[in-house]
């Protein structure tokens, strides 16, 4: 009886476990299907476990009234500081980096919008394993002249590193490290929601 009893724990342990380990995989792929996307007549944000297209930026920047669409893709290399690189990995708060995003395309259309021409403003980052030459971020703005467009996306690429809640893991052929980015600046956050629609320090 001692010995049944035995092997029924035994069992019900490995059923448990098989169980537990089928939740894990189901809630690993519905997070790996996240791609979380904001749209409106000028911005469109992207947050995706996906690979990214760099055709797909440029049919989302075209824009009739514009000559220039400027583009910043940020790839993984396969170095740093003399260690081997074999991959990334990024993970992010998304209801605060949604936001922050937004605002960045906001702040955008608001300084070089208008005369300036800047119609339409692009990101995609993505989130998960990002392998070696793979773009981890791409950024695209539209405007009627180049000038615009090339300022307008070397500021949101120094922006989106200093503000906005997504964190890079390296990973090396012998581990991996958590990395900061240097312009990274916490007194800089803001909260995922605005009760007034106004940018609240977090």
């Amino acid at each position: 009886a001692m010995a049944s009893w035995g092997k029924g724990m035994a069992l019900g342990a490995a059923i448990y476990g098989l169980w537990h380990l089928l939740q894990r995989m189901d809630r690993k792929e519905k997070c790996e299907e996240l791609d979380t996307v904001e749209k409106t007549e000028s911005m469109l944000i992207r947050l995706t476990y996906k690979p990214l297209e760099s055709v797909d930026l440029l049919e989302q920047s075209v824009d009739p009234s514009c000559g220039a669409v400027s583009t910043f893709v940020g790839t993984t290399r396969d170095n740093f500081k003399g260690k081997k690189v074999e991959k990334l990995s990024y993970t992010a708060y998304v209801p605060m980096a949604m936001k922050q995003m937004r605002l960045i395309c906001e702040e955008i259309i608001k300084k070089w919008g208008g005369e300036k021409g800047v119609k339409r403003v692009i990101i995609h980052h993505r989130l998960g394993v990002c392998p070696v030459t793979e773009a981890s971020v791409m950024i695209a703005v539209a405007s009627a002249h180049r000038k615009a467009s090339l300022e307008a996306v070397h500021w949101a690429i120094d922006t989106l590193k200093e503000k906005v809640t997504i964190w890079k893991k390296e990973h090396y052929s012998d581990g991996s490290m958590w990395k900061e980015n240097k312009e990274f600046d916490p007194e800089k956050l803001v909260s995922p929601k605005g009760a007034d629609g106004s940018i609240d320090e977090y």
